[in-house]
């Protein structure tokens, strides 16, 4: 081993894995399109008779503090050549920023009901020290109960969501920080406290979306990645307004 020879990533930074990403691409991106649109119509369909039913409908605005909490992804590469072994780490992680969701909250029980969200998230991805813009997007749909003491109202749910990312850090070519596929299934848990304050609703909220990426495949060499599991935490305030 001793002819062999190691180098660190920003000598890859700019190296694609190949360029048979067209068709291929296309064909996923038509995919991930088609299934998102189905599971929409699915959960229109599913809400519909909620809605008919609901003693009350909540429509919430919020907006705070996007905080990442586990590395994205690790891996090491390691390419054999004619004057031996190269080796290259990468890793990636979603930097803290800034969140603003909406959500309809639907309860046709008086302490069940059913909340769905949309959420978007905008903040930088460290790539092995460079930096470029993420936006990371979130649609879910959660049961969710309460508990009212007095005008303080505590809510908690959980539900799956699909969360989908995008920005320069996830467009362009395929690169070694590249994901498999940028519409992701996961799942968000949610708890927040409301206080009534005339026809508003004062809310404090804490957002969790679980997920893991899936990273694009190596052409050449061997490939160790580690990709755990994704915790994007998100700290809220907003308020709500009673629409039934």
């Amino acid at each position: 081993m001793n002819d062999d020879f190691f180098f660190s990533a920003p000598h890859l930074k700019c190296d694609p894995l190949g360029g048979a990403v067209t068709v291929a691409g296309r064909v996923r991106s038509r995919n991930v399109c088609e299934s998102s649109s189905r599971v929409c119509l699915v959960v229109c369909l599913l809400l519909t008779p909620t809605l008919a039913r609901a003693q009350q409908v909540e429509l919430g605005v919020k907006g705070g503090y996007f905080l990442p909490a586990v590395q994205q992804f690790e891996r090491t590469i390691v390419v054999s050549g004619p004057s031996g072994y190269a080796a290259a780490h990468f890793d990636a992680r979603q930097n803290p920023g800034v969140v603003l969701g909406v959500d309809i909250a639907v309860w046709p029980l008086s302490h069940i009901g059913v909340d769905l969200a949309a959420t978007v998230g905008r903040s930088d991805r460290s790539e092995s020290g460079l930096n470029r813009t993420a936006v990371l997007s979130t649609f879910g749909v959660r049961l969710v109960g309460r508990k009212r003491i007095g005008e303080t109202t505590f809510r908690l749910g959980v539900g799956p969501a699909l969360i989908h990312m995008g920005g320069s850090a996830y467009d362009g070519a395929a690169t070694y920080w590249s994901l498999a596929k940028r519409t992701l299934g996961g799942a968000t848990l949610q708890g927040d406290i409301t206080r009534t304050a005339g026809v508003l609703r004062l809310r404090l909220g804490v957002e969790d979306a679980l997920y893991r990426v899936t990273m694009s495949p190596v052409t050449a060499g061997s490939d160790t990645t580690r990709t755990p599991l994704q915790h994007d935490l998100a700290l809220t305030a907003g308020v709500s307004v009673p629409l039934r």
